[in-house]
């Protein structure tokens, strides 16, 4: 059984998201003492690596953010890394502070 295009281009990239999320990620941000440097950047390292993994298998029509979700009870979310929403029908509130709002 042979193996489809986007089969083959779909492994690729679960390869080099496991790799870079776990051992460059690793290497990079840990001293040798297996110390973690800076927990900041190392989860903002990882955090762009998923939005690249996800960005290859989600429609064009949505976008990938990072911010709050306002409920339809008029309820905040705590800090969201990740957010995929729909990018034409969005209304995308952003503060003065550069914080993103996502009404759903």
């Amino acid at each position: 059984m042979s193996i489809n295009v986007f089969e083959k281009l779909l492994i690729e990239k679960i390869e080099i998201f496991k790799s870079a999320f776990a051992e460059t990620a690793e290497s990079v941000f840990f001293n040798d003492d297996g110390k973690l440097i800076h927990p900041g950047e190392f989860g903002r390292y990882r955090e762009n690596i998923c939005k690249q993994f996800l960005k290859f298998v989600t429609p064009a029509s949505l976008d990938i953010g990072t911010g709050f979700i306002i409920n339809t009870s008029n309820k905040v979310s705590h800090q969201c890394d990740i957010i995929i929403y729909d990018a034409q029908h969005t209304p995308l509130l952003e503060s003065e502070e550069k914080q993103f709002f996502f009404p759903c």
